[in-house]
């Protein structure tokens, strides 16, 4: 859900695996952008976003399609983190 806040306009997750490690819950994820400017727009949000660290980008790939809803497909690895507000929740 966090993730689906700080998405672009023309960035959508397309496929996304958590996975807990200890108390750490890591996320392999692919986002599909309709341009390099909603890739670059994502990767900042995503990279100042409390919630998301050790963001790695695994893969990249234009699919050079005009006829395709997505023109870069990414490939990440992020450590996801729960930041509870005063209220838990």
């Amino acid at each position: 859900m966090d993730l689906e806040k700080i998405l672009p306009e023309g960035v959508r997750v397309v496929n996304i695996e958590p996975k807990l490690s200890g108390d750490i819950v890591q996320l392999r994820f692919t986002v599909g952008a309709l341009s390099d400017e909603g890739k670059l727009k994502f990767l900042k949000t995503l990279e100042t976003s409390p919630e998301f660290s050790q963001i790695q980008l695994l893969n990249e790939s234009n699919t050079g399609r005009l006829d395709q809803a997505d023109h870069v497909i990414l490939v990440l690895q992020a450590q996801y983190s729960v930041i509870l507000t005063a209220s838990g929740h």
